[in-house]
């Protein structure tokens, strides 16, 4: 939960920052027009960051519901594939923007930190849709009935299923 609620909170106080800069009144430096403009780029760029992370944040948190009260509960593999989705959409979008910010010399400036944080998260993200990705496939297997074989259990002879388990020839 934290890699969904602390982005969105920082997010939401860039965004609440920016909209008291804008709407401001009485401020000697509002009178510029460039100030007035550059006031009001920020507003949407940091509205557009806190609206992403609100929809991903929202959108992850209702598929790990789905998967943990429907996919693992009563193992269906299906469920797991909402938060497959939209993690792999956050982490792809973290990407492309860090890397956007890394390159562009005047983005670098002002947004180097967010950008290195955004490939953090991409790491991080990528490490849960592996394990997400493990548990589809897991599921898949506990759904079919087949038992899990290591690669030491596959060239036993065909009277040990395992080590650990002899079936009897002549029951």
């Amino acid at each position: 939960m934290a890699w969904i609620s602390a982005p969105l909170l920082i997010s939401a106080n860039v965004f609440l920052h920016a909209c008291i800069r804008q709407f401001s009144t009485g401020n000697p430096v509002d009178t510029d027009p460039s100030t007035n403009k550059e006031s009001s780029e920020s507003l949407v760029f940091s509205g557009i960051v806190f609206g992403f992370f609100l929809l991903t944040g929202v959108g992850l948190t209702l598929s790990l519901f789905l998967a943990h009260t429907v996919a693992l509960r009563h193992v269906r593999p299906g469920y797991f594939l909402p938060y497959a989705i939209v993690k792999a959409i956050r982490i792809v979008t973290l990407t492309l923007v860090s890397f956007a910010i890394l390159f562009s010399p005047t983005l670098i400036k002002t947004y180097f930190y967010a950008s290195i944080y955004g490939l953090f998260e991409a790491v991080a993200g990528a490490i849960a849709l592996e394990v997400t990705i493990r548990c589809i496939h897991e599921t898949k297997r506990i759904r079919s009935g087949r038992r899990r074989q290591t690669r030491a259990d596959a060239n036993l002879p065909p009277n040990i299923v395992s080590k650990s388990t002899l079936i009897q020839e002549n029951c």
